[in-house]
C-alpha cells in the first residue's frame, strides 16, 4: 500500500509539475522527498502518540520510504522527457524549416530548464521558472 501511495504521489508531483510549466510558463515548487518523509514521521509520532523507542524503528522505514520517492520521481522525470522528445520528433515531420528551427530551440530552451529542475530538485526547488518566463519576469535580485 505504502509504494502504491508512494508511485500516486510521485507520479502527481511529476505532472502537476510538467503541466504547470508548460501551461502557465513558472514552476511551482513541488514537496521534496526528504519533506514528505518528514511530515510522514511528523504525522505518526503526533496522531500515534508514539514513543521515542517507536520512531527509531520506524525511522528507518521512512527513510527508505523517501529513498524510494526519490528514485521514482527522477526515473519518472526521465521518462517524461523521453516521451516528450519522441512527440516532437513526429510533430517536426510536419513543419516547414523556419517552424523546425523554432521547435529545436524550444527543445533546447526546455532541457535547460529541466537540467536546472533537476539540479535544484535535492536542494530548495526551481526558483524562476521556465526559462522564458525568466527572460520575461526575471528575478529582482538579478540571479
Amino acid at each position: 500500500m505504502a509504494y502504491a501511495f508512494a508511485l500516486f504521489i510521485a507520479g502527481g508531483i511529476t505532472g502537476a509539475t510538467i503541466g504547470v510549466a508548460v501551461e502557465k510558463g513558472s514552476m511551482f515548487k513541488p514537496p521534496r522527498p526528504h519533506d514528505m518523509a518528514q511530515h510522514m514521521r511528523n504525522r505518526l509520532r503526533s496522531r500515534l502518540a508514539l514513543t521515542s523507542e517507536q520512531l527509531q524503528k520506524i525511522d528507518p522505514i521512512i527513510q527508505k520510504y523517501s529513498d524510494d520517492l526519490k528514485v521514482i520521481h527522477q526515473e519518472t522525470v526521465v521518462r517524461v522527457a523521453q516521451l516528450s522528445e519522441n512527440c516532437n520528433v513526429q510533430i517536426a515531420a510536419s513543419l516547414s524549416p523556419e517552424q523546425k528551427q523554432k521547435l529545436e530551440q524550444m527543445e533546447k530552451e526546455h532541457r535547460g530548464f529541466l537540467e536546472e529542475y533537476q539540479h535544484h530538485d535535492n536542494h530548495e526547488g526551481l526558483r524562476h521558472g521556465h526559462p522564458e518566463e525568466q527572460r520575461k519576469h526575471p528575478p529582482p535580485d538579478g540571479r
